[in-house]
This record gives C-alpha cells, sequence and structure tokens, in this order.
C-alpha cells in the first residue's frame, strides 16, 4: 500500500525505516525534508512522521534473509516516483538498503561493503588482509571455544555478538568465571538484529584500553570526508553503553594525518567508495584501532547536535551523498556540542521523573520515561534510558558546563527491582 504520490519529476530521497520513534528520528527527518522530499519505506503506515513526508510505501520488511519482496515493491514505486537516492539510520536496513541502491542504480554503499560492516568477523579479516592493525579477535562457536581464545589473547576480553549495535550483547570479561555468562548474553542477543546474513557465532576480542571516538564522514568517490568526532563515555564496566558524547570543532583528531589517513585506509580495506559511515574508534597507547564501522548514519542525534559544532550540516551532508550531489564538507570550527544520556543505578520502577526547570541557555532536557515505567540495565534490558540533555557552547569548557548544569536538573525518584534485594526497596537517582 502507498500514500500519496508528487509530481513525477521530482527527484525524492527514498527513506527506509526510520518511522519507529520520533525521540531520536523526528529531527533527523524534519532535516532531510527541508532539503529533498522524502519517500517512506516501512512496515506499517507512518504516524507521526507524516508531516514530514511526500508519500510512503508499506512493505513487509520483516523477512530480511529474502529482500526480494520489498525490492520488487520498490522498483514498481519507481515507476511512479523518481527515487534520487536511499538513506537509512536503522542498523537492521543497512543491508536492505544497500541493496535497494544497487537495484536503483543510485550511488551508495554496495551490498557487499554494507555486509562486511555489519559482520564484525568479516570487518576484523578486511583489515588483517589489508595489513591495518586492529583489536586481535576469534570468532567462536561454543564456550569453550571461547575459553580457548580467551587463553590466547589474555584477559581482559570484550565478548560481543557479530551483528549488532547499540553496544547490546555486548560485555567486558575480566575473569575466566564471567566467561559463561558474556557468550551467554551475546549468543542470546545475536537474534534480535539479524538482516538478510544469519551471522552465527560471536566475537572474542582483546580489550582496548583508551578513549573512545564516533567519527562521522561521508564517502564521495572512494574519498572519505570525516565531518566530526565525537568522544564518547560509558557506563561502568562490564557493559558499554553509552552516556556521554562531546563534539569539539576545535578537535585535532580531525586534523591528524596518521588518523585521518588509517579513516582511508580502513574505508578502502571495506570497499566503501560512496555513501556514509559512522565509525568508532579506541585511541590506545599503540595509536588509533577501530572498533567497528557502520554503514548507516549514526543514531541518537549526535549528528544532529555534532555538525554545527563543526560549521556543518552533516544530514544534508548525508543526503547530498545519497543523492549523488558533492556534499559541503568544509569544516569551520564553531564551538562545542554534546548530549547525555540518563540511566539509573540500579534496576527500577520510576515513581517520579522532573526537571526543575533551571537548566542554563543553549540546553535542552527531555523526558523519556514516566511513572511506572520500568528500567533495567543489561543484561536484562536493551537501553534504559529515562532522559536526555543537549548543550553547547563557544568552548568545550563552556559546553561540559551547561550540560552538567542542565544534567543536574534532572531529578528521578524510583523504586527498585524486588528481583535485585541488594538495592534496598527505595532508591533515589540523581541524574548522571
Amino acid at each position: 500500500m502507498q500514500g500519496q504520490q508528487d509530481d513525477r519529476g521530482a527527484r525524492h530521497l527514498l527513506v527506509v525505516g526510520m518511522a519507529r520513534s520520533p525521540h531520536y528520528r523526528e529531527a533527523v527527518l524534519r532535516e532531510l525534508a527541508g532539503r529533498y522530499p522524502l519517500w517512506l519505506l516501512c512496515q506499517t503506515p507512518p504516524a507521526w512522521a507524516l508531516p514530514y513526508l511526500a508519500g510512503w510505501t508499506t512493505a513487509d520488511m520483516s523477512d530480511r534473509a529474502d529482500p526480494a519482496g520489498v525490492l520488487r515493491a520498490v522498483e514498481r514505486l519507481a515507476d511512479d516516483v523518481v527515487i534520487g537516492g536511499v538513506v537509512t539510520a536503522e542498523e537492521d536496513c543497512v543491508e536492505l538498503a544497500a541493496h535497494l541502491t544497487e537495484a536503483l542504480g543510485l550511488p551508495g554503499i554496495s551490498p557487499q561493503a554494507a555486509g562486511r560492516c555489519r559482520d564484525k568477523a568479516a570487518t576484523r579479516r578486511a583489515l588483517e588482509h589489508a595489513g591495518i592493525p586492529g583489536a586481535r579477535a576469534f570468532q567462536v562457536h561454543s564456550q569453550a571455544e571461547a575459553e580457548e581464545a580467551v587463553l590466547s589473547l589474555g584477559l581482559p576480553v570484550v565478548v560481543k555478538p557479530r551483528a549488532m549495535a547499540g553496544s547490546r550483547g555486548v560485555r567486558r570479561v575480566d575473569d575466566l568465571g564471567e566467561l559463561a555468562h558474556a557468550y551467554t548474553y551475546a549468543v542470546s542477543t545475536t537474534p534480535w538484529y539479524d538482516g538478510p546474513t544469519v551471522h552465527d557465532g560471536v566475537l572474542i576480542e582483546e580489550f582496548l584500553d583508551g578513549p573512545n571516538i564516533s567519527l562521522s564522514s561521508v564517502v564521495v568517490d572512494t574519498v572519505v570526508h570525516p565531518l566530526a568526532a565525537a568522544r564518547v563515555t560509558t557506563i561502568q564496566p562490564p557493559y558499554f553503553l553509552e552516556t556521554d558524547h562531546i563534539v569539539d570543532g576545535q578537535d585535532p583528531l580531525l586534523t591528524d594525518p596518521e588518523f585521518l589517513r588509517m579513516v582511508q585506509d580502513v574505508h578502502t580495506a571495506l570497499g566503501i567508495t560512496a555513501g556514509t559511515t559512522l565509525s568508532q574508534w579506541c585511541l590506545t597507547s599503540r595509536g588509533p584501532r577501530l572498533i567497528e564501522v557502520n554503514a548507516r548514519l549514526g543514531g541518537d542525534l549526535v549528528q544532529v547536535i555534532g555538525g554545527p559544532a563543526n560549521g556543518l550540516n552533516v544530514i544534508h551532508a548525508w543526503a547530498d551523498t545519497a543523492m549523488g550531489h558533492h556534499p559541503h564538507t568544509h569544516r569551520t570550527p564553531s564551538g562545542a556540542a554534546a548530549i547525555t544520556f540518563l540511566f539509573p543505578d540500579h534496576d527500577l520502577t520510576v515513581d517520579t521523573l522532573t526537571h526543575t526547570g533551571t537548566a542554563p541557555a543553549g540546553t535542552d532536557i527531555v523526558l523519556l520515561a514516566h511513572p511506572g515505567t520500568t528500567l533495567h540495565l543489561p543484561p536484562r534490558g536493551a537501553k534504559p534510558r529515562y532522559a536526555y540533555v543537549t548543550a553547547r557552547g563557544a568552548d568545550l569548557a563552556t559546553c561540559v558546563r551547561n550540560l552538567n548544569l542542565a544534567r543536574a536538573a534532572v531529578e528521578l525518584t524510583a523504586t527498585a527491582d524486588l528481583e535485585l534485594p541488594e538495592n534496598g526497596p527505595t532508591v533515589t537517582v540523581a541524574a548522571r
């Protein structure tokens, strides 16, 4: 079924998925709609996204092992609507979007390259083949093999699914006694995001120690153009939920020859000749090491807030690249921006969630939970956020100060999960 159709001559940007939740997608769709007419490919008719769309097509995207039906639906759509580019920010739609891009003869990441990005084991193999230093890793299919891998790598290690996102299923292991739980956690998480390729087995990787970086880039004619770098922090080990993303327009990484050369080499090794990526890195004492490459725009509003700190509109660059136009990639740094996601310290049920309204100018507070919401930290829950805060400033210090002031304005009271009696019956959680 399909929504209204626009003028046959208009070139539309086909958006795959991205209508599930307005919290993290509405700002992106708003930016895209201001650039090109949007046509949404979705599982069910859209609701909140309607004001940003020229039209939509529904298709059964649940069977990603066989995307032929979706391909036929989009080919029929192309008889009536001119599709000039294809984009997605959904990890489980990356390979589908790449197949659609190829079928329509449009610029973008190939299905083969998208597959190498989604499969972290394939990413490691491609880097090893190209001689690019990275985390040592083993793909294993049993707990016994996992134990052998740990003995080869030494502790600590990171256990992770081959194809997931948002740190789901990822756990640090500091003791062999923790390995069985970590292995089971990774295996049980894998089916959530599997796409056209079934990614059996999990990875056991050496732990990379150092600051984590999230880099937004576009690739035009094989050349990588970094747009914004975010310094990332996570909750306390053993899990890796991301809490803070801080983007400084003056970040020296974006002019560091060694780092930029490695960024280019990684994209070349993965066969990415066009499109948009979010690559994640660890700045170790031995130099930059790749964690993973996502063949899509990053989520969680980081690109929305981070682009202006670099004098760029990352969303527009993403869309322009997909539409075959040369994007604006010249950075003119103008301050700093940050976003922090607030997590509880314990599994709990929200009693009250408010903010005082005294946050400084240049900040925004968004409450995600409501009384009665149950929040479970990993491994019981995936992303138990109860709020997020954004901030900007003329420089990094001002931005961080504003972020902390706004974060302190959020107040949560909650009842602890009684399955965890050591928490006590009631806790009051201060915003992180």
